[in-house]
């Protein structure tokens, strides 16, 4: 969206002749929009990883809808994922937990392209095809969480407050008003959205004529509720949440690694680094190319991408980082390189060629890791859990593992959905027999990793590795399934 305060002063896009074309554009970027609604049920029809399940369990422990605020105090409680796996109980189909967050991801992907319209038709497709080609944005809108949801919610606050500021009409600034409560509630990272949609915002009414008072009443009208909100949300729950815990990683690698893996990279290494750097340029250039053009685009982009993640890890301090927690600004990050792209001259081959390699590079780049999301998924807890039943001649099958509270969630959410006999039981580490539980699980996040072939516990009974479940990335784990080899083996 650009001020109607400050034209855009920047060469016209591509001026390909299929553009001016009528409804060509508009058919390109449904054939985007339908492709990346493809993937993104493809990546979601998969099993239920451990974060999906803990809300699933989370959820169905409230006696009422009210109880998503007032009853859990958790951090793995997005306000409205969970509230929509309240309502929608126990399906045995695993894809039905995600369809909110496939709702808005696959919504996201339209909204990219309306909110670049003004840019050009060639901006609007472009929006398009990278938000709806990126990995990270792919893997989260199928997943039954909150994170689509915060991006969806962020997008959306671009096209409401530029209406509002265009028209000065109070029923968009009430919508702007409603939308980032919403996005709050989808997940509180949606505050990099908001930060950038704020000063934005501010910034455009203050460049307005007409009396202070009048501004600020404009600005009351977008930002009291939202912000009332937040003060509700931490006096019934933000300020008693507990965290979930998880692994401690180092602040810059995760950043570096959110960062690569926007545009396609791998999450650790060299080349992450390299990618990381390149995401940092590009969107640095995307911001000077709309300042120069006159767009006060660059001061949402610049909050919001730059600022924003940068303010919250100062002030917030947290103790567990995931490159998830960046995913809002990596949104923006991408949303933000349409402007750049189509500010290169087209008007040499070499300059076409050029940008056309870049995005074909991206979409590349990504859709490697987004394969891997298809095929492999988040684990598969399912079949390894089938493949027990169909090894072991017991009625009653014992389960360890090397992580009790992560397997014991896993195996206790699928073993319900699980034929009757053989009947899987999960034994904690206290609740081990002597000779040792049939089945033994080691789980890792850790890519590349080979397992042993075989293993002893610390009560030396010896175990034979029988089968290897393997998942794609940032959700899941590994399982590799060792059989006591007292039982006989596998067999």
């Amino acid at each position: 969206m650009e001020s109607p305060h400050a034209p855009d002063q920047s060469p016209a896009p591509p001026a390909q002749v299929w553009w001016r074309r009528p409804y060509a554009a508009g058919w390109a970027t449904a054939l985007v929009v339908a492709l990346a609604a493809a993937v993104r049920i493809a990546a979601a029809n998969n099993d239920l990883w451990l974060d999906e399940i803990w809300s699933c369990a989370l959820a169905h422990t409230l006696k009422s809808a009210m109880g998503v605020f007032t009853a859990l105090h958790h951090d793995n409680n997005h306000y409205l994922n969970t509230l929509y796996l309240y309502l929608i109980g126990e399906p045995d189909t695993w894809i039905v937990y995600r369809l909110l967050s496939l709702a808005e991801g696959i919504g996201a992907v339209v909204l990219a392209a309306v909110v670049t319209r003004q840019r050009g038709r060639a901006a609007a497709v472009l929006a398009a095809l990278l938000i709806g080609g990126s990995f990270l944005m792919t893997h989260y809108a199928s997943e039954a969480r909150g994170y689509a949801g915060a991006v969806f919610f962020g997008f959306l606050g671009i096209y409401l407050a530029d209406r509002f500021t265009v028209t000065r009409r109070r029923a968009w600034a009430c919508a702007f008003a409603l939308s980032a409560v919403l996005g709050f509630l989808s997940h509180l990272t949606y505050l990099q959205a908001y930060m950038g949609l704020a000063v934005w915002t501010a910034y455009r009414c203050f460049r307005c004529p007409g009396a202070w008072w009048g501004k600020l009443a404009d600005l009351a009208w977008c930002h009291a509720l939202p912000i009332v909100g937040l003060v509700v949300l931490y006096v019934v729950d933000l300020r008693i949440m507990k965290l979930g815990g998880g692994p401690q990683y180092p602040l810059l690698d995760i950043a570096t690694g959110a960062l690569s893996l926007s545009m396609g990279g791998p999450a650790s290494g060299p080349v992450a680094v390299a990618s990381a750097l390149i995401a940092i340029g590009l969107a640095a250039a995307a911001v000077v190319v709309m300042w120069r053009s006159g767009s006060d685009l660059w001061v949402l982009f610049i909050t919001a991408v730059f600022v924003s993640p940068t303010v919250m890890i100062a002030v917030f301090r947290p103790i567990y980082l995931f490159e998830r927690y960046f995913l809002v600004s990596v949104a923006f990050l991408l949303l933000s390189l349409p402007w750049l792209i189509t500010a290169i001259p087209m008007r040499s081959r070499a300059a076409v060629v050029l940008a056309s390699l870049g995005v074909a590079v991206f979409l590349t780049a990504n859709g490697v890791h987004t394969y891997r999301l298809v095929t492999l998924g988040r684990g598969g807890y399912v079949v390894t859990l089938k493949w027990i039943a169909a090894h072991s001649r017991r009625p009653l099958i014992t389960i360890g593992s090397n992580q009790d509270f992560q397997n014991g969630i896993l195996i206790e959410f699928y073993g319900r959905h699980m034929p009757p006999t053989p009947r899987l039981v999960y034994l904690s580490e206290p609740q081990w027999p002597v000779e040792g539980p049939e089945w033994f699980i080691a789980n890792t996040q850790s890519q590349g990793v080979a397992p042993p072939t075989e293993m002893t516990d610390r009560y030396g009974v010896h175990y034979d590795l029988a089968a290897v479940s393997r998942y794609a990335a940032l959700s899941g784990w590994h399982w590799f399934l060792y059989h006591n080899r007292d039982d006989g083996g596998a067999r």
